[in-house]
């Protein structure tokens, strides 16, 4: 990292480092065809009272989380062809990436964050092969010591988990920054040098371990791609949600579950042997069931993340210095869920043609349940096969991964919702205890994860992330347009009713 000498991101300091990976592959392609936009992790840091000069910390900070991670100070060349590269650039311009906002105290604090992060969702990234796909929005408010840091990027550069490294390295520095002697003054008129990116740039997981495929795999996946949609249709294929790409525009519905009753609810879930996540498509799912008749879905598929850092290993022999649990990069896959026409039945059949009520009885309590052992145990046989047989290795006979996606917005939507859980966020950094009161240390309030929208993708896409001790906090976006908003309100209400019954069963929600 260098200081404020300036430079061009063009000519020799573009040097290639490598082609982009197929996980980076698929997110680009997407990308560039208007099909997404970005990704956003956003949280609420507290600041500590003995600082007075909150803009030097914070811009210090993140000029060391940017230095610390070679996916924030590298560029796409070539996005639009084959065989897009990663590029060395001279340097980040802070001014260029992050802006500083005061919240005044006579607004809706809380719709100005919200309606901040859409709009930073749906802004593109402009000039890819000279900036790093990504921005960094701060709200200060007025009259709290409470700062809001949207992270945005380009879901090329790196995933969901990727958005949560990066705050844990921003908490991390803000209390180094703290309580370190060196004045220096900071802000966004900083460039940042860099002449090394290449030494310790994160490999795509297929440059470091085996991506096996089973010869049965193989043959199902040609199967689904080849057989012909008018003999083979897809009964679970979200007709209810019709492809649009002449219109783009994200929305997206928050619901907060309080530590307490979230708590509850984790309680219930290994009572029944599941998870949060799976938990989630069963309740997206009675109520989806609810809303949408036969005539609309029969049946629904839907989709987990997963992330795959669990497999990858730490410090291989030929790079040697990476962490993939530290490192900010693409390492997501996911796994795919049916639920079938006779399930969705009983569904409705157990609803009688209502609405269910802010209180699930027990035998639509018992279906969202059975769905999410069915969810859970989807996700424990592919966990199971570790990498092998992974959706993502298919990508190695894709020779042109737009013209792939292309034809994919041709088809009938396939997935009806998504859900991508970060799992627990910790609120105090990690690592050695600090020298200072626990008044100077900085912490993180409240978390939020969201995903703008996706036009072949799944219609509802589904972001989770909770606070050690604090809040669960769950994003609901769709399309603007192609999801109906009180099909969308209804659902995310539904979430929030429907978690207070599970975690508080004998008091009125």
């Amino acid at each position: 990292m260098g200081g404020e000498t300036g430079f061009t991101n063009d000519g020799e300091s573009r040097k290639v480092i490598r082609t982009l990976g197929y996980n980076e592959q698929y997110e680009l392609a997407q990308y560039t065809l208007g099909f997404h936009r970005g990704v956003s992790t956003v949280c609420r840091y507290a600041v500590p009272p003995n600082i007075t000069i909150v803009k030097d910390v914070v811009y210090r900070a993140l000029a060391r989380v940017v230095s610390d991670s070679p996916m924030l100070h590298t560029a796409i060349k070539d996005a639009e062809s084959k065989r897009p590269v990663w590029v060395q650039i001279a340097g980040v311009d802070l001014g260029q990436h992050v802006e500083w906002i005061e919240i005044d105290s006579s607004v809706q604090k809380e719709a100005v964050v919200q309606e901040k992060i859409r709009s930073e969702l749906d802004s593109k990234f402009v000039e890819l092969s000279d900036r790093p796909g990504w921005r960094v929005v701060v709200l200060q408010h007025a009259d709290d010591k409470l700062l809001d840091v949207v992270f945005t990027w380009n879901h090329a550069h790196t995933d969901g988990m990727g958005g949560k490294i990066f705050h844990d390295k921003l908490l991390q520095y803000l209390d180094t920054e703290t309580r370190s002697d060196a004045a220096i003054h900071m802000n966004a008129d900083v460039k940042l040098d860099f002449t090394n990116t290449q030494e310790r740039f994160p490999p795509a997981t297929e440059l470091f371990v085996d991506l096996s495929m089973s010869p049965g795999f193989l043959l199902q996946q040609a199967w689904n791609e080849a057989k012909p949609i008018s003999l083979f249709p897809n009964p679970s294929a979200a007709r209810w949600a019709p492809i649009r790409r002449d219109s783009y525009r994200t929305k997206f519905r928050t619901c907060i579950v309080d530590n307490a009753t979230l708590s509850q609810v984790l309680e219930a879930c290994r009572g029944h042997k599941t998870t949060l996540t799976a938990l989630t498509h069963g309740l997206v799912l009675l109520s989806l069931a609810s809303q949408l008749d036969e005539d609309a879905a029969r049946a629904f598929a839907s989709l987990t993340a997963i992330d795959q850092r669990r497999f990858l290993p730490s410090h291989p022999p030929k790079y040697p210095w990476l962490d993939p649990n530290t490192t900010m990069a693409n390492y997501v896959s996911n796994t795919s869920h049916e639920f079938d026409g006779a399930f969705v039945e009983q569904i409705r059949s157990c609803l009688g043609g209502q609405l269910p009520a802010n209180r699930l009885s027990t035998d639509q309590s018992n279906l969202v349940w059975s769905a999410a052992s069915k969810v859970r145990e989807d996700i424990h046989k592919r966990l199971s096969k570790g990498l092998k047989d992974d959706r993502l290795a298919l990508m190695k006979f894709v020779t042109n991964a737009r013209a792939l996606f292309e034809k994919e917005a041709r088809k009938p939507r396939a997935l009806s919702w998504a859900i991508s859980n970060l799992g627990v966020m910790d609120g105090t950094a990690k690592g050695e205890a600090s020298p200072v009161s626990e008044e100077g240390v900085w912490s993180i309030q409240r978390a939020q994860f969201t995903l703008s929208a996706h036009v072949p993708d799944a219609a509802l896409l589904i972001a989770a992330v909770s606070l050690r001790g604090g809040e669960l906090v769950i994003t609901c976006t769709w399309q603007d347009t192609v999801v109906k908003d009180a099909l969308a309100d209804r659902l995310v209400g539904d979430l929030k009713r429907w978690l207070s019954h599970i975690g508080n069963p004998v008091s009125e929600v």
